[in-house]
Parts: C-alpha cells; structure tokens; sequence
C-alpha cells in the first residue's frame, strides 16, 4: 500500500485513511452536532481495529461529529492502539452566546486536546 509523508514532518500515512463523521451518531435533540444517524458504536470501534489491520494508520474527525461522540468512538478504539495512529481534527468550535446553535469561531483551538 502506498504512504505519503504527512506534510513537512517524517509521519508516514497511508494514503487512504478512516473519516470519523459516520461515527457520530445521531444529531443532538436540538439539532447541534452534524450527526450522521443511528450507529453501533461497537461496530465502530470494530471498523477501526479492521483497518488498523490493513495497514490503515489515518483518521479524520472532528468535535463536530455528533457534538463530539465520534471522537469519544474513536478514542474507545484507540486504547491500547494510539502510537499507531495519526488523528486529523478541525480547529475547535466556540458557541456564540447571542444565537443558539451558531458558532462564531472556527480556529484552532490554544488548547489542543489530545484522545
């Protein structure tokens, strides 16, 4: 399978990777989240072992994802397995307080958090 270095670092990825937002599950009640719909979280957490076993080391998420449930997914799957993974996220979302459900900020966060 072919990798590619990941931009101007020596971190080699696989050039085809996992994205996360099917892993979100459903939108919140309030409809905050860019769900995806019903998922089995355990099904999940199985297709990430998967493609770690295909040589697969890329995955792409982010906070939004379910208002932040792919992520908590995806951290279950990466017990024990983060050394062998690279996770791509987006910049942090911060809420505006004058409009619910409306975001005033999408850059990155000064307080990277890790999984």
């Amino acid at each position: 399978m072919q990798t590619r270095k990941l931009g101007d670092t020596d971190v080699e990825v696989l050039i085809i990777g996992i994205g996360g937002w099917q892993m979100g599950g459903p939108d919140t009640p309030d409809g905050i989240g860019y769900g995806w719909g019903d998922v089995d979280d355990e099904r999940s957490v199985n297709i990430i072992h998967r493609a770690q076993e295909l040589g697969v080391n890329l995955i792409d998420t982010a906070d939004i994802y379910g208002n932040g449930h792919s992520e908590a997914v995806i951290g279950r799957a990466m017990v024990g397995r983060r050394h062998r993974w690279v996770i791509a996220t987006k910049g942090e979302r911060v809420k505006n307080p004058e409009k619910r459900g409306e975001y005033k900020d999408y850059s990155a966060s000064p307080h990277p958090r890790s999984l």
